[in-house]
């Protein structure tokens, strides 16, 4: 599948901590293009990746949307490891670097395993992950000028369980 896209979005509110209420910012222009491959093979095996290219642009000034990556690539390997449903998938995500307030904030790669759908009974499944299975440095731009950084580090290593109860 591939995807064209042009948006504008007008009065968008952005989170300031320094005033009292948002501020609004005139409009944004986003464009891009998006690629995305998938592939399924006889014995259930599955391969998705997606590639974007983008950038969003403020109407008031013209300059670079601050938080808005110009590439993203995401990639999804999964494999059925039993007759019942219950898979393993592997999934990455590559992003660009972004504007913060002050300065760029660098690229990040991470990965994520996530075991779903084991079927302990009827009506019960369970499911983990373990999310930035690397343990890698994720930071993300913090918005507005009020605070004294110019990003914030995301969680490192999680491990998730779930249950899920169907009544």
């Amino acid at each position: 599948a591939k995807s064209l896209l042009r948006d504008r979005l007008y009065t968008l509110a952005v989170d300031n901590p320094g005033l009292s209420d948002a501020d609004l910012c005139a409009g944004v222009r986003g464009k891009g293009v998006d690629a995305e491959v998938r592939h399924r093979w006889a014995n259930g095996a599955a391969f998705q990746m997606s590639v974007s290219l983008q950038g969003a642009q403020e109407l008031q000034t013209a300059s670079r949307s601050a938080n808005s990556p110009s590439r993203l690539l995401k990639l999804r390997f999964s494999v059925p490891i039993s007759s019942s449903g219950t898979t393993i998938a592997l999934d990455m995500q590559g992003i660009s670097r972004r504007l913060g307030d002050s300065d760029t904030v660098p690229g990040s790669d991470s990965a994520n395993l996530v075991l779903s759908r084991v079927h302990l009974m009827k009506g019960l499944e369970f499911g983990a992950g373990i999310y930035n299975l690397f343990n890698s440095t994720i930071l993300n731009p913090v918005p507005g000028s009020g605070y004294p950084f110019n990003a914030m580090q995301q969680d490192r290593r999680q491990i998730l369980l779930w249950l899920r109860a169907q009544l």
